[in-house]
C-alpha cells in the first residue's frame, strides 16, 4: 500500500542553482576594472595633499643658487652705490633666480652718461657678489641673473616723454659679459616717425567724416567773392 501524505506538512522543494549567462561576469570585470584606476588615484591625491591637507610645493631650483645670496649683501651693495653720488635712489629686488638693482637719477641727467653710471652701479654690486661666484652658472649648476635698471623719471608724462631715459645693464647666468640697452629710445626711429603720421592722418579722416555725417563740412580756404 502507498503511504499517504499529509497535505498539512510542507514538502521541501528541491532548490535548483540559478546559471549566469556571460553578460554578468562582463559587468563583474568592469566594475573591478574601475574600481582599481578610482582607488589608486584617490590614493594619490591623499598621499600628496598629506596628513594636513597641505599640498606638496616643489622647487625648481634644488641644487642651484649656490652659494645663496643673502639680504645683507644687497642691503651692503645699496649702500655703496648710494656713496658714489650718482643716484638720487636705489632700491634692490631679489626675485627668484634675478638681483635688480633700481637706480633714479635726476631728471636732467644727460643721455650719454647713463650707461657709465649703469656700468658703475654693476662694478659695485659685484665687487660683493663676484660674478664668477654668483652671476655665472655651470653644466651642473644655474645661478643668479644680475640686472641694473637706470631712469630718470618714475612715471613720465606725454610731455616729459621725450626727455625719459631708461637703461638696462643685465648679464644672465649663460652669458659672458653684461649688455646695455637704452630702452626708452626707439630702436628704429624712421618707423616710428611714420607710424606716428599714419596714425596722425587716420585720425584726421575720421574727424572729417564724422563732420561731414553730421553736416558740419569743414570749410574751404578759397573766399567767396
Amino acid at each position: 500500500m502507498t503511504q499517504k501524505q499529509d497535505p498539512k506538512i510542507k514538502q521541501p522543494k528541491n532548490k535548483t542553482k540559478k546559471k549566469h549567462d556571460w553578460s554578468f561576469y562582463a559587468i563583474i570585470v568592469c566594475l573591478v576594472l574601475i574600481a582599481i584606476p578610482t582607488v589608486f588615484l584617490g590614493y594619490t591625491i591623499l598621499s600628496a595633499t598629506g596628513v594636513r591637507g597641505e599640498p606638496i610645493i616643489g622647487n625648481r631650483f634644488d641644487g642651484d643658487l649656490t652659494p645663496a645670496i643673502e639680504t645683507t649683501a644687497l642691503e651692503t651693495i645699496q649702500k655703496n652705490v648710494e656713496a658714489l653720488g650718482v643716484a638720487e635712489s636705489v632700491k634692490y629686488e631679489l626675485e627668484t633666480a634675478t638681483v635688480r638693482i633700481n637706480v633714479k637719477v635726476a631728471e636732467g641727467t644727460d643721455k650719454d652718461a647713463i650707461a657709465s653710471i649703469a656700468n658703475q652701479v654693476y662694478e659695485t654690486t659685484v665687487a660683493t657678489l663676484p660674478v664668477g661666484e654668483y652671476f655665472t652658472a655651470s653644466d651642473s649648476k644655474k645661478m643668479y641673473d644680475i640686472e641694473i635698471n637706470v631712469y630718470n623719471m618714475v612715471k613720465p608724462t606725454e610731455e616729459q616723454r621725450p626727455n625719459f631715459i631708461y637703461y638696462i645693464y643685465s648679464k644672465s647666468s649663460q652669458q659672458e659679459a653684461p649688455v646695455g640697452k637704452l630702452v626708452s629710445e626707439a630702436t628704429a626711429p624712421e618707423f616710428v616717425e611714420k607710424l606716428r603720421e599714419s596714425e596722425s592722418k587716420e585720425g584726421e579722416q575720421k574727424e572729417a567724416a564724422t563732420d561731414t555725417e553730421s553736416g558740419n563740412d569743414v570749410p574751404s580756404e578759397e573766399g567767396t567773392e
